[in-house]
């Protein structure tokens, strides 16, 4: 009976532990991700800030000019993750994460503002203009002209 426990709590952790090991990734909302870019960023200025002081205290004139070359390159990173949108947000995250419900689980989480701002990207991707109307004579009795969209020639087949 001892053999046959010991068995079925070894297959218990094993069954737990493979569950995790398959679990799909969570989505980050906009603004995790967004705080998550601009904390890394953060965390690289400073440790560069750091080195920056260490070389120039230590007189490391060579070392110095590139740390700060980096630097520079790093506060503009910085600057860069701070103006992210939410169309790279879609762009630079969510396309990569490898779930098929990634764009609803994402969407649920996405404030109204950033779901316009989302949706007024996509707009001008598809490059959307308003439709060319043409004047017509007005109707009698109508002080207002009228308008009619312009017809295009279709394939019949």
């Amino acid at each position: 009976m001892r053999i046959l426990w010991n068995v079925f709590v070894i297959l218990s952790f094993w069954v737990v532990g493979f569950a995790e090991a398959n679990q799909a990734p969570t989505i980050q909302s906009f603004r995790e991700w967004k705080a998550e870019k601009v904390q890394t960023s953060f965390q690289q200025v400073l440790g560069l800030r750091f080195k920056v002081q260490k070389a120039h205290s230590d007189g490391q004139k060579v070392l110095l000019e590139q740390l700060q070359r980096e630097l520079s390159q790093m506060n503009w990173n910085l600057e860069v993750a701070r103006d992210l949108s939410v169309n790279d947000y879609f762009i630079l995250y969510l396309s990569q994460v490898p779930r098929k419900d990634r764009y609803m689980l994402a969407a649920s989480k996405l404030q109204p503002t950033e779901m316009a701002e989302l949706m007024r990207a996509y707009a001008d991707s598809l490059e959307v203009q308003s439709p060319t109307l043409i004047p017509e004579s007005p109707a009698k009795g109508s002080p207002q002209p009228t308008f009619r969209l312009p017809v295009q020639a279709t394939d019949s087949k």
